[in-house]
């Protein structure tokens, strides 16, 4: 199974801080010029400052001078690139509500009706804790109560278990062209307890299990259309900076964490007013 990139947007996230540490000298006024020349001297006559004071705690001994040069000037570089990466801009972050439209793709796996007033989609990791308590607590009480005023959309976003939580995700989404996405789910959230556990061998026993078509399942895993499907929603939940997992967006509105069914039921509740249906009575 081919693995999972996650290094690709690390690396890709470092070059454009650097780069964009060079722009901000590179366009820098003729006031910071004058500055820098300032600086310049500033740090001459530093640099004179210390060469005298290692040459009077080092007397003819180069090694231990050149030694301790090389050390405090490795804390003044890193010390002047943390502050250069602080006043660097960070991207403008996204409005906590996103248009509807946008919170799925056409791979996502779904309960519900399409056209359910209320869509909830959850980004998801399959070894994180917090996830499996939602699934195994919250999710089949909520679609419950609620019936067909709510549809369920479930996307990978692989922050914890890395490529382990990547290769299950791939696995379901790819028995999920078999319409067995959620059984194949099941399984999965029933063995992340025991770390290690999803190796490609159990997931394709997860497969035989349910009698899926093996020849097919083994094609989408192995070119990697899986893993595609996965990746596209990765990066969905990058542009939405979702930074931990479970996170929900409740027609849009974002909700982050395994919260208690009563806080997805306020907001579910609030939204359905405001369309003009009155909520289910809770069950008492």
């Amino acid at each position: 199974m081919k693995r999972f990139p996650l290094l690709l947007p690390m690396l890709m996230s470092i070059g454009g801080s650097l780069i964009l540490i060079v722009t901000l000298f590179s366009t820098s006024d003729a006031n910071a010029t004058n500055s820098t020349t300032s600086n310049q001297h500033a740090y001459q006559q530093a640099t004179s400052t210390l060469d005298i004071f290692l040459a009077t705690s080092f007397p003819d001994n180069y090694d231990a001078q050149a030694t301790a040069y090389a050390i405090i000037q490795n804390q003044i570089d890193n010390a002047v690139l943390a502050t250069l990466i602080a006043l660097t801009p960070s991207p403008t972050p996204l409005p906590t509500n996103v248009p509807v439209d946008l919170t799925f793709a056409d791979h996502s796996p779904r309960l519900g009706l399409d056209d359910a007033p209320i869509t909830i989609v959850e980004f998801s990791d399959y070894q994180c804790p917090y996830c499996g308590r939602f699934h195994t607590n919250t999710l089949m009480p909520l679609l419950d109560h609620y019936g067909d005023l709510v549809q369920f959309i479930y996307r990978e976003y692989p922050i914890i278990g890395g490529q382990s939580s990547a290769d299950a995700g791939a696995a379901a989404l790819c028995a999920g062209q078999q319409d067995s996405y959620w059984p194949f789910a099941d399984l999965v959230w029933a063995t992340t307890s025991e770390r290690g556990s999803l190796t490609s061998e159990v997931l394709t026993g997860f497969a035989t299990q349910l009698e899926l078509d093996m020849d097919a399942y083994t094609i989408c895993v192995e070119s990697g259309e899986g893993l595609n499907m996965v990746l596209v929603d990765y990066q969905a939940g990058r542009d939405f900076a979702i930074t931990g997992t479970p996170t929900f967006f409740i027609n849009g509105e974002k909700v982050v964490g395994a919260q208690p069914i009563e806080v997805f039921m306020s907001v579910i509740d609030r939204q359905l007013r405001e369309k003009g249906i009155e909520p289910p009575e809770a069950s008492s």
